[in-house]
């Protein structure tokens, strides 16, 4: 997809404004809200600092718990 189909400029705009449109849409934007438990955040978290694919980023265990916190309410992506 292409950030400039959304609206944007640049291809860093993609994710924000795709974040938009779903909400608009009515899409549920929070893993709470398609129920997912919090305590199931540790559990997701794991798998993933134990197979990292390859990233520019190092796979760190509290990064990805964050991002998991992030998506399970739903808030925008950073």
């Amino acid at each position: 997809m292409r950030a400039s189909a959304l609206g944007g400029k640049r291809a860093a705009d993609a994710g924000p404004l795709l974040f938009e449109l779903n909400r608009a849409l009515g899409i549920p934007m929070a893993l709470a809200q398609i129920g997912m438990p919090e305590q199931g955040l540790d559990e997701a978290a794991d798998p993933a600092c134990k197979n990292p694919y390859a990233n520019l980023r190092p796979v760190e265990r509290d990064a990805i718990r964050a991002l998991l916190q992030r998506a399970w309410q739903g808030a925008e992506p950073a």
